[in-house]
């Protein structure tokens, strides 16, 4: 019932909007600046192009993900101070610049949820990859902040895991809760250190401990919030945590 519901609504306003689309000018792609498509707002062969990204294996890091310049199998940065212990490998999609910034801007911050239906494609293409190598996994999306549903009404990574559960049918166990009201985006890199272990805890009475988990975010910066989430996983009995993050600073 929770899936019908969740699809209905999800093209009812894909209607809306394409409705809307014939009384309005045509978008422009946030990448290339041609027309857009009304429902992805970005155009066919930019929306080809991220979907070509294929998951890198070499020459990264094999603790963040990051690409590796001159370094050796560990970046420097994990290499003089390891933030994702708990984490066994991150795989990110995307570097966090030019217009993936703007992307993702619009997404997150300015509330365009018809992104929502364009990442969730791509993370899941991703997902797939993945599976390849380590086998089957239980996604467990990164909670939103205290309080974020209440003012804004929905989470970017909370609709894009129920496309990947009902669009896609990949496994979706929510098993964080976050008890912080603070925003990452507002912290220094020390302050968002600082939060580690202490933003989020285990729901209560889980009913599932999956053996393997990907953890799905939209930005890795310092590694906090998945180191975070990753150690309360691996506490609760799961053995083995991978993460997704859509884009990852470099």
């Amino acid at each position: 019932m929770k899936r019908f519901v969740f699809l209905a609504g999800f093209y009812i306003l894909k209607v809306i909007r394409a409705f809307f689309s014939l009384f309005n000018e045509k978008s422009s792609c946030e990448i290339c600046s041609g027309s857009a498509s009304f429902d992805m707002m970005v155009c066919k062969k930019c929306y080809c192009k991220f979907l070509d990204v294929k998951l890198n294996t070499e020459n990264i890091c094999s603790v963040c993900g990051k690409n590796l310049v001159s370094e050796d199998d560990i970046c420097l940065e994990c290499r003089e101070n390891k933030i994702l212990k708990s984490c066994d490998k991150v795989f990110p999609i995307f570097p966090y610049i030019l217009w993936n910034k703007k992307l993702l801007l619009r997404w997150k911050i300015n509330g365009e949820r018809q992104f929502s239906a364009f990442f969730a494609k791509v993370v899941y293409k991703r997902l797939c990859e993945i599976k390849e190598i380590t086998g089957f996994f239980a996604v467990v999306p990164v909670p939103p902040r205290k309080g974020k549903m209440r003012e804004k009404g929905w989470d970017q990574i909370s609709e894009l895991s129920r496309l990947l559960k009902y669009v896609y049918g990949m496994k979706v166990l929510s098993m964080l809760e976050r008890v912080s009201y603070v925003q990452q985006k507002k912290l220094d890199r020390l302050e968002r250190l600082g939060t580690i272990n202490r933003s989020y805890v285990l729901k209560k009475k889980l009913k599932e401990i999956p053996e393997r988990v990907v953890i799905i975010d939209d930005v890795l910066t310092t590694g906090a919030t998945i180191e975070s989430c990753s150690f309360l996983l691996k506490k609760a009995g799961v053995k083995e945590v991978y993460a997704v993050s859509i884009f990852a600073v470099s």
